[in-house]
């Protein structure tokens, strides 16, 4: 019988068994190579990438990095399985094909495709006796399974960091995770050429919303304690505030220096009465320094005007205008030697763009340009001078020199493949000059520890995941006027009623409810 350990193997009159679990070889000697008659698939791969017993590594890591590389060519994924130690010093380490195992009898049912079917395919590490290098020792390459396409395997679909910064980009501009694998595979030229799947991108996605949880809360009231205390000039100048009251998330909106709406604080309310509102208001001003607006606007809600009359005392309280001209009817007054006109409605005395029903009368009136006055500055070009735009003085951005750099790397090799992307030799010079790039970074560069989804979420997003939370998700709340159960229509029932099981009464033998 042939012993994996030894370099001697025994011919026995098991070799010819078909039902014999021994490994033998077709002259039933071998030092090296070996196989098993259930074993039907053999991979065919260049020599290059196919291990032997001559290399030499100077340690473990570096001969599983080299096979796990042989099985990314091969299609097949790898399971670290014994390893065999004398004391901290490793003699042997197995290597095996991952769908090693035992098959279950009655396996559950699950939406994958990964199988395992006994496979026999492994290599086997060992120490060189009197050195501190790594050889391969025994090699069993075929497999009883059908071989994978490459992209399917378990090792090429681990995220990388930068797949998952571009997941994590994409849900910044309202895109989900499905539709940013099918934008990556489209800029690849095909899923093939992309890490992961979409469940990938998926599984991400949620690993990072089960990380944030209910500390989101928690994350932008830290995130604006930090800029108040890297900008000591951070605050708020308030000469306007309107309070949106019809919702229990009630958001507060404030006009700045340049007559533009920006909220800078809401509020969840459990009830809309007069010491709920109180207490908001109260908790807005001890937040911003017990500074009054000089206006406060507001709907004609009883509750909240008693509520802004005792806390913002100073104040001048009015109502919004945009309910009240609701209730008016339209009319546009146009001055047609001044070029001037006006609706009811006052779209432009609160946005600074006229409404539609303004340039409905120019439009009739033969008007081919808009009045000038009625361009204001903040729609142009310019609104915001350039050394504004090219200064940079955010804390929580990422290092401008660091992007800077990360872009001129993807804008040289971009660079490079136009202008050799016709030429399949040129192609091939350019993909070896890389790869022996690549090599030589990570030969420079100590390995660090594997990035976690906190640390990338906390890199990503400029924020520390907070030990302690102190503020919580509030119990579901209901507006005024809102219902606990909401109304069902007749042709709801009548569906639902159809749906409902029958049974037969014993008597008649009639169905009943």
């Amino acid at each position: 019988m042939f012993s994996i350990f030894d370099h001697t193997c025994e011919c026995s009159s098991s070799c010819n068994d078909a039902n014999s679990n021994s490994w033998t070889s077709s002259s039933c000697v071998s030092e090296f190579y070996m196989s098993e008659v259930l074993h039907d698939f053999k991979p065919d791969v260049p020599d290059e990438f196919k291990p032997t017993k001559e290399m030499r590594f100077k340690d473990v890591d570096e001969g599983v990095k080299f096979y796990k590389r042989y099985a990314e060519k091969v299609g097949f994924d790898v399971r670290l399985n014994t390893l065999r130690k004398v004391g901290d010093i490793i003699k042997h380490r197995f290597l095996v094909c991952n769908r090693m195992g035992k098959p279950k009898l009655n396996p559950t049912k699950r939406n994958t495709i990964y199988r395992v079917t006994d496979c026999k395919a492994k290599i086997i590490m060992k120490r060189v006796k009197g050195t501190c290098e790594y050889r391969f020792d025994k090699f069993q390459e075929n497999h009883n399974h059908d071989l994978e396409d490459t992209f399917h395997l378990k090792s090429i679909r681990t995220l990388s960091y930068s797949d998952k910064k571009f997941i994590v980009r994409a849900s910044t501009a309202k895109m989900g995770a499905t539709k940013a694998y099918k934008l990556k595979s489209t800029l690849k030229g095909g899923f093939q050429y992309v890490r992961g799947k979409a469940v990938d991108y998926r599984n991400f996605k949620r690993d990072m919303g089960s990380i944030i949880g209910f500390r989101d809360a928690q994350f932008i009231v830290n995130k604006m304690n930090d800029r108040k205390n890297n900008y000591p000039n951070y605050s708020f100048f308030i000469d306007v505030m309107r309070i949106m009251y019809s919702l229990v998330f009630v958001p507060f909106t404030v006009i700045d220096h340049h007559k533009s709406s920006v909220t800078v604080g809401v509020g969840l309310l459990s009830t809309e009465d007069v010491d709920s509102y109180k207490w908001l208001l109260e908790q807005f001003m001890k937040a911003h320094s017990n500074k009054q607006p000089l206006l406060v606007i507001t709907d004609q809600d009883a509750a909240l005007k008693q509520a802004v009359e005792s806390v913002f005392s100073q104040s001048k309280h009015r109502l919004c205008m945009w309910h009240i001209m609701k209730k008016l009817p339209k009319k546009v007054e146009l001055k047609y030697d001044e070029k001037e006109v006006s609706c009811t409605c006052g779209h432009f005395n609160r946005f600074g763009i006229l409404c539609r029903h303004a340039f409905r009368v120019l439009m009739d009136k033969n008007f081919n340009e808009i009045p000038e006055q009625y361009i204001l500055r903040r729609w142009a070009k310019d609104v915001i001078f350039l050394n504004y735009q090219l200064s940079r003085d955010r804390f929580d951005e990422e290092d401008e020199e660091v992007t800077k750099l990360v872009n001129e790397v993807f804008l040289n090799v971009e660079t490079a493949l136009d202008i050799v992307t016709h030429d399949k030799q040129k192609l091939a010079f350019l993909a070896e000059k890389t790869e022996i790039l690549l090599n030589e970074v990570k030969s420079n560069c100590s390995i660090e520890k594997p990035i976690t989804n906190s640390n990338i979420l906390e890199k990503l997003y400029n924020v520390t995941i907070p030990e302690e939370v102190e503020i919580f998700v509030p119990e579901v709340q209901h507006n005024k006027g809102s219902r606990k159960k909401r109304l069902i229509g007749e042709v709801e029932k009548a569906v639902m009623n159809a749906q409902t099981k029958t049974r037969k009464c014993s008597l008649c033998d009639d169905n009943h409810l």
